[in-house]
């Protein structure tokens, strides 16, 4: 092992580069080849990484999409979010507003909390929370 280290790495030369560079198909390879092979690679690294991170980020998890179908309901009868009111000040406000809601509205505020802040959101939960507001009437 300690014959390898000394040929490849501390005996690496000119001779060893070529050969080098002869194994993955690169003959005659001068720094403009180099130069491009690496930044390629390197692009192509970082192309990767852009669509997996893009890929996390696309999808909201089920409990946020939720909460924004309730939120743009809320809106379309005039009960905007305000950008730094939290969910309980939002769906304690939006059912003093709209009374007749005002139980069901507070449940779907008070479950969101729960899913969405808590430890762990079980599929039966967020199933419940997506039926009360595809229920939630406001008329």
């Amino acid at each position: 092992m300690s014959y390898k280290w000394n040929v490849w790495v501390l005996g690496y030369d000119p001779q060893r580069q070529r050969e080098l560079m002869s194994l993955v198909g690169m003959r005659d390879a001068d720094w403009r080849k180099l130069t491009a092979t690496l930044f390629t690679i390197m692009g192509l690294f970082t192309a990767l990484l852009l669509v997996w991170s893009l890929r996390r980020l696309a999808r909201p998890d089920p409990v946020q999409r939720t909460w924004q179908a309730f939120c743009r309901k809320l809106g379309a009868r005039g009960i905007e979010r305000a950008p730094a009111e939290g969910p309980r000040d939002y769906s304690e406000r939006a059912a003093r507003d709209l009374p007749q809601a005002g139980a069901a509205i507070r449940r779907i505020g008070g479950l969101y909390v729960a899913l969405r802040y808590g430890a762990v959101a079980p599929a039966p939960r967020i199933d419940e929370l997506k039926r009360l507001v595809r229920d939630l009437r406001l008329s």
